[in-house]
C-alpha cells in the first residue's frame, strides 16, 4: 500500500505494530489492525484450497472439537430465528453448520456462499437437501433487502480490502427487522495477543484484518448498524480448560511457555441489528 486507506474508516492515519516477520498497520481513528503483506506468506491459490487442507488435518480431535463447537454455536442462532425465515451463511464451508441450522425452525431458507469451490461441492453432495449453497464471493450475493439473518462465522476477519464495501452490501441485503451474527472475530484486545504477538493461535495472516471492541463498534456506527450483543465467550465454549489455560498463562508470563491456548477476552460475538433512522 503506497498511499495507506484504512478499510474500514477510510482514514489516512496509520501506526506500524512490529510481529516479527509480519507487516501490521493500525489505524489511528478507527484501530483496526492490518496484516498488510499478508499475500507473501501465503502459498498460491491458499484460500481456493483452505477447506481441502482442513479436511486432511490429522487432528481429528480438533475436527470433533469443532463439530461440538456447532452446535452450541446452532443454539445461539435459534434464538434469532422464526419460522420461515431466510439465512445466509457467509463461508459455509462444507455446510454442516449450515445444515444444523436448517434444522432448528420450520421452512427456512437457508443459503450458504463460499469461494473454495471444493468446499461447496462436498456441502452440495453432503447437505443439498437442507440448503442452497453457491461457489460465489459475498459482494456477487444479489438479494436485496431479504435476508432475515446473516452469519460470519469466524469469516467477517477475511474480508480484507473489500470491507467497507462488503459492508454497504451487508445492509442492503438485510432486512429492515433483520440481525447479523457475527462469531468467532479474535480482539486485538485480547491479554494472548499482548502476550505472545505472532505466536497467538488466533493470529493468521490470512486473516487480514484484526478487530477490537472500539473497532467493531466504529464499523457499526459507520455502516448504520446498531450492536444489540457483544459477548466474549470463553467458559461456555467447548476449547476452554481453565486450569490447564490458567497455568499455562502463568508459565508464559514467567518465560516458561510460549503455547497459545483459548482464554477469556480473544474472541467476540456481537449480534447487529439495522439503526433505525
Amino acid at each position: 500500500m503506497s498511499h495507506y486507506k484504512c478499510f474500514l474508516c477510510g482514514a489516512q492515519k496509520k501506526s506500524t505494530i512490529s510481529h516479527g516477520v509480519f507487516k501490521i498497520t493500525c489505524c489511528d481513528i478507527c484501530q483496526l489492525q492490518c496484516v498488510e503483506d499478508y499475500e507473501k506468506h501465503l502459498d498460491d491459490n491458499w484460500f481456493d484450497n483452505y477447506y481441502r487442507r482442513r479436511k486432511d488435518n490429522s487432528k481429528i480431535h480438533l475436527n470433533e472439537k469443532r463439530e461440538q463447537q456447532y452446535k452450541l454455536d446452532a443454539s445461539i442462532v435459534k434464538e434469532f430465528l422464526k419460522d420461515g425465515d431466510t439465512v445466509l451463511d457467509v463461508g459455509c464451508s462444507y455446510g454442516k453448520f449450515l445444515h444444523l441450522i436448517a434444522s432448528l425452525r420450520k421452512n427456512l431458507n437457508c443459503i450458504g456462499i463460499d469461494i473454495d469451490q471444493f468446499a461447496i461441492s462436498e456441502a452440495n453432495q453432503n447437505f443439498g437437501d437442507s440448503a442452497e449453497f453457491y461457489n460465489k464471493s459475498f459482494l456477487s450475493v444479489d438479494r436485496q433487502d431479504e435476508f432475515n439473518l446473516v452469519i460470519f462465522r469466524g469469516t467477517l476477519q477475511y474480508l480484507g480490502e473489500t470491507l467497507a464495501a462488503s459492508l454497504t452490501h451487508l445492509h442492503s441485503i438485510l432486512k429492515n427487522d433483520g440481525r447479523i451474527i457475527i462469531f468467532s472475530l479474535p480482539s486485538t484486545d485480547a491479554f494472548m495477543y499482548e502476550l505472545l504477538g505472532e505466536k497467538w493461535a488466533l493470529f493468521h495472516p490470512e486473516m487480514q484484518l484484526m478487530f477490537n471492541e472500539y473497532s467493531l463498534r466504529i464499523m457499526a456506527d459507520i455502516y448504520g448498524f446498531v450492536i444489540e450483543d457483544l459477548q466474549y465467550p470463553y467458559l461456555e465454549d467447548v476449547y476452554a480448560n481453565p486450569k490447564e489455560d490458567y497455568d499455562n498463562v502463568k508459565n508464559i508470563i514467567l518465560g516458561n511457555s510460549e503455547k497459545s491456548n483459548p482464554f477469556w477476552g480473544s474472541i467476540m460475538r456481537a449480534v447487529l441489528s439495522k439503526k433505525i433512522q
